[in-house]
């Protein structure tokens, strides 16, 4: 196969030019920094900062772009600027110490290291004879120069050593790994610099550099810079940001030696100035050495390989490269295994969005030949014939499609071989209707459908200007093969200017929040029409964002909106996820019983229906087991399963719908769980299941089959028969479908033969095979039969949202709760005991405490046991509901999106559950260390401590409640909640006690809801004593009053504020359960 003559490209060129010259004059500019400011680690962090802010400013005012500093991408990169950092750091320290003609030499060897490399450990071919001749030249070069050196040091030719190494591994291996991240030129500069300048300091610390520039500046000078330094360190600054641009740039543009032996041919002019001003260290004899290795970078051969073929860098690592070779070429394909090649190459490559449309389009651009198949026959068509027919087909397509572009785009009429011609403005309808008798056509044609679908699949809409670019796309493309144009260069100009047009438009997006904005753009979709665009704006706000918004046709001739929480009632759906809670079998569907059905089912009615579900999907053995956590105890995943299907069944549905009812689960559970729906369909309810990947059995359990492809395109909606022969007859019919083999799965077989390869193969649509078959016109028949109300039929009407009014729902709520916590003696029992253990211990280490008066230690000693106890116990009960209420907030919605009660009842039966527990937990703890501290045994005192502590372990557990209801799990939670333990604990008023605290900061004393409990309970169990102290003169009223401000008559306040905090936690916890909906889908 002949290559084809390339044309000069003068962008690459200069960006290599630009390159060299920077990278010389930066060796002789960084020599001459390093003499005069002798601080290699501080020297390569400023052109770090002074590189990175010049790409950061010259952004933000125009002059250049680039892309946005994020994490993710910056992880991806980190190695890489490691890497970096490490060639320069000891690029610099070899200039240090050695001249640079060493750092010359030393750098041109690493065009042989690299080839080495490549071959060795890449798999790139190996070098040709010249270039192999080349790459020895440059080695004996710098042999001969080592040899000679009369300045070798040990330290010099360390670094030397350490940066050949880093300088190598940079060039084979780096390059590669940004490539994939999809920067622009300025992207990669702004982030290596940015994470250059953060790896810096580590390095500073390891060297011990931070500890020479701290003495320089605490010198007598005081200055690290004089003017000479000054001026060097400007201009390596500046030459460093030179250099960062010409030299990722470079990179871009030619391959990885390429790129080395760049650097070693354009060394002339810094030998020559190194030699004539500045460093003379090199002998005649090292210097004639070092001609020898630039002359050996001269004569090496970049274009050219051990196999004879060009020598470049795969932008796309992928199976296809030889392919890929024979598209760029001349199309003189030699034998037919090329043609099969390039055929499948041709009708593999696929369009994923509107955003990548130009990537794909130009592998087809680049071909040379087209093909269309005939079962029997195969038409083949060549360069520029090929070209210009798919071309056509593209154009004519997209000329048909344009006229719906835009909100006042006009409508087309589409006939329909059933039924009455479709009227629509959907450019992926129009673009699917159409089809051309010219095969070649046709290829073009399909390429544009390909996008649409592809858009339409991904982003929902856009069809439209997705089809008019592709065509620009290609009819551009096709003009720059054809004159002479490498489709690979193409290809890759085509991807950075469409990364360049979407990280445009990302910059001048904006999301739109107001309900005025959704109701603009809305219009725009409405075709102008403001009031369903109001209509819009409307359902968005009442849904929210994770609300779904659908369309159906009106019995009137109004716009009408119909808002609905949940599901149905007549109605069930079955998700895949498992129930997750602490009651038993029995308990869950009594719960489910009460809520769902209708509330004129009197109990015993609803205990005999449960009682009959129970038995239908053979629960029975198991009624009194309990539910627990998926993998660590209760139920089997398969018996989740059955008592999943059992909840929905005792809402009475006349249709179940199932997604994935055997996922996760072995043969056997599976056919378990099929063996209950099987039942629940004998009963004479309609039941539809999503399948994925079906065993034979579970697959021909099923009465029917509704199979789509991507896009929700029907490919197969009928009966399956027995054996699924139905099935197997409609598709064996289709011309070009391979037969089912004996005994083979129907399921993998049908999902085999309607793939999107199989199409293309085949060059067939199922969708459009199935609409114009007898099937559908039954199925089309059917639906209108079916869609008119029977005579005397009411439409569906529920006169509440819920079954079950608000009083029962909160009822019910807190009997689930009640026998959830009940059973959850990990939570419950343990907090008891560690309640108990913390009493007694407390007691023991504070023993008679209490009585104590003498001076002011042991009062200090008497507050320190009411501060302790409240931030111990206090963050204990914190933490430990976190995780129980986040495993019940996942029960919740689900429940509540089955329509069982809304979210205001949930959150008062999961506030109310607490009250008992942690008045247990108070009683508890109050009586071990009231007794064994020695307080006043008083009424009113007791009275006081015990109300403190239970109203502190309130506001405390709701507080953890709280926190779990604004974050996504209890995981965020625990962090978010933990960062304001501290903050309460140093306000809380004995650490620092409130007098003490600076005026500017005391309001977040009385803010800080521990300040008031700890207020309380000193102010109640000490605030009245008037006895005198020995040490002091005063008594202990007037020490707890002018010491921490603390006044008895305050009390009441106090305990206002204790319990207003418990009300406003579980508030705050209460709406956002209601407004917050974390779950992802």
């Amino acid at each position: 196969m002949s290559s084809s003559t390339k044309p000069p490209h003068y962008a690459t060129s200069g960006l290599v030019i630009g390159y060299a010259l920077c990278s010389s004059l930066l060796a002789i500019i960084n020599k001459y920094a390093i003499t005069q400011f002798n601080y290699p680690g501080l020297l390569t962090a400023l052109q770090y900062l002074t590189s990175a802010l010049g790409v950061y400013l010259f952004g933000k005012l125009g002059f250049l772009h680039h892309d946005p500093f994020t994490i993710p991408i910056a992880k991806k990169f980190f190695p890489a600027a490691l890497v970096f950092f490490l060639a320069i750091f000891t690029n610099t320290n070899l200039l240090r110490h050695a001249n640079v003609d060493t750092f010359i030499v030393f750098r041109s060897l690493t065009p042989l290291l690299v080839a080495l490399a490549d071959t060795a450990f890449r798999g790139q071919p190996s070098p040709s004879n010249l270039t192999f001749f080349s790459l020895v030249v440059i080695l004996a070069g710098a042999v001969g120069y080592v040899a000679t050196d009369s300045g070798f040091t040990l330290t010099a030719y360390s670094w030397a050593f350490a940066y050949l190494v880093t300088i190598t591994t940079e060039m084979v291996y780096i390059k590669h790994m940004v490539m994939s991240l999809g920067l622009n030129t300025w992207g990669f500069v702004l982030y290596n610099n940015v994470l250059s300048l953060m790896i810096a300091p580590f390095f500073w610390f390891l060297t011990g550099e931070n500890f020479e520039v701290s003495n320089a500046i605490n010198s007598s000078t005081g200055s690290l810079f004089e003017m000479n330094a000054f001026l060097a360190v400007s201009l390596s600054c500046v030459f460093g940001l030179l250099i960062s641009f010409f030299g990722f740039a470079a990179r871009k543009a030619v391959s990885a030696t390429a790129f080395t032996v760049t650097g070693v041919v354009n060394k002339f002019l810094t030998v020559a100035i190194n030699v004539t001003i500045w460093d003379k260290h090199a002998s005649p004899a090292g210097l004639v050495c070092l001609l020898f290795t630039i002359i050996g970078g001269v004569l090496y051969q970049q274009s050219v390989t051990g196999n004879g073929s060009q020598q470049r860098d795969a932008v796309v690592v992928t199976k296809q490269s030889d392919i890929e070779s024979n598209l760029v070429g001349d199309g003189d394909l030699e034998d037919e295994s090329e043609v099969k090649a390039v055929m499948n190459y041709e009708f593999q490559t696929s369009l994923a969005s509107k955003a990548r449309i130009a990537r794909t389009s130009t592998h087809q651009i680049g071909s040379r030949v087209a093909w269309s198949r005939n079962y029997a026959a195969k038409e083949i068509k060549f360069g520029v014939d090929a070209r210009a027919l798919m071309l056509k087909g593209v154009e004519e397509l997209a000329e048909a499609v344009k006229v719906t572009m835009g909100p006042k785009g006009r409508n087309v009429v589409i006939e329909q071989s059933f039924g009455a011609p479709k009227v629509t403005k959907d450019g992926v309808t129009v673009a699917k209707s159409i089809e051309f008798k010219d095969k070649v056509k046709n290829i073009g044609a399909s390429l544009v459908k390909q996008v649409a679908n592809a858009t339409n699949d991904v982003a929902g809409d856009g069809t439209t200007c997705a089809t008019v670019l592709t065509r620009a796309i290609f009819a551009e493309g096709c003009k720059s093969v054809a004159a002479g144009m490498n489709a690979m260069d193409l290809r890759r100009g085509i991807n950075m200017a469409v990364d360049a047009v979407v990280t445009s438009l990302k910059s001048r997006a904006r999301m739109i929040s107001t309900s005025e904005e959704i109701a603009q753009v809305g219009t725009i979709s409405a075709n102008g029409e403001r009031e369903i665009g109001g209509l819009i704006a409307k359902a968005m706000e009442k849904v929210g964002k994770e609300g779904v918004i659908t369309i159906a046709d009106g019995k009137t001739l109004l716009n009408e909106l119909e808002v609905v929480e949940g599901m149905k009632l007549d109605r069930g759906y079955i998700s895949p996820y498992f129930i997750t809670n602490q009651k038993n079998q029995k308990c869950s569907l009594l719960y489910s019983a009460w809520l769902r059905l209708p509330a004129e089912v009197d109990y015993n009615t609803r205990k005999m229906f449960i009682e009959e579900v129970m038995e239908l999907v053979e629960l029975n053995p198991l009624r009194n087991s309990l539910v627990g956590l998926p993998g660590v105890n209760g139920l089997s995943a398969e018996q989740r399963k059955r008592l999943t299907i059992a909840v929905e069944l005792v809402a009475n549905p006349s249709i179940i719908f199932m997604d994935d009812p055997t996922s996760g689960l072995d043969a056997r559970a599976a056919a378990i769980v099929m063996r209950t729906v099987r039942n629940t369909v004998d009963t004479g309810r309609t039941v539809v299941c999503t399948i994925h990947q079906p065993s034979i059995d579970i697959f021909e359990a099923f009465d029917e089959l509704f199979l789509m492809k991507r896009g929700g395109q029907e490919v197969y909606v009928g009966p399956l028969g027995r054996h699924s022969s139905q099935l197997i007859k409609y598709f064996e019919s289709i011309e070009g479908v391979s037969k089912i083999k004996d005994g083979y799965n129907p399921a993998t077989w049908m999902l085999e033969v309607t793939s999107s390869a199989q199409e293309l193969t085949l060059g067939v649509d199922f969708n459009d095979t199935y609409k114009n078959s007898e099937l559908f016109r039954r199925n089309k028949q059917l639906i209108e039969e079916l869609g008119k109300p029977a005579y005397g039929s009411k439409d569906l009407h529920f006169s509440t949202q819920y079954s079950q009014s608000f009083s029962v729902q909160c009822l019910a709520c807190l009997w689930k709760q009640h026998w959830s916590y009940w059973r959850n003696p990990p939570y419950t029992a343990v907090r008891f005991f560690f309640t108990t253990f913390i009493g007694l211990m407390f007691g023991t280490i504070f023993w008679d405490l209490g009585r104590k008066y003498s001076n002011r230690q042991d009062l200090f000693n008497a507050f320190g046991s009411m501060y302790t106890a409240v931030l111990f116990l206090g963050v204990q009960n914190s933490s430990a509901v976190q995780p129980v209420v986040a495993v019940e907030r996942s029960v919740f919605y689900r429940e509540r999106a089955a329509g069982m009660y809304s979210a205001l009842p949930y959150a008062f039966a999961q506030v109310i559950i607490e009250l008992p527990y942690v008045f247990i937990q108070a009683i508890s703890y109050g009586v071990i260390v009231y007794a064994m501290i020695g307080f006043d045994w008083t009424l009113e005192k007791f009275f006081w401590y015990i109300f403190f502590m239970y109203f502190t372990l309130c506001y405390f557990t709701f507080y953890g409640m709280m926190a779990v209801a604004i974050t996504p799990n209890h995981h965020v939670a625990s962090i978010v909640a933990s960062a304001f333990y501290a903050i309460w604990n140093l306000f809380s008023g004995f650490v620092v006690p409130r007098p003490m605290i600076p005026v500017w900061w005391r309001w977040y004393y009385w803010a800080c809801h521990v300040a008031w409990t700890i207020y309380g309970l000193i102010a109640s169990q000490f605030g009245d004593i008037n006895i005198m102290m020995e040490s002091e003169n005063e008594t202990v009223q007037e020490f707890i009053t002018s010491y921490f401000g603390i006044k008895h008559d305050f009390i009441g306040v106090c305990a206002a504020v204790v319990v207003g905090t418990g009300v406003l936690f579980a508030c705050i916890f209460a709406v956002s359960i209601k407004l917050f909906n974390f779950q992802r889908r």
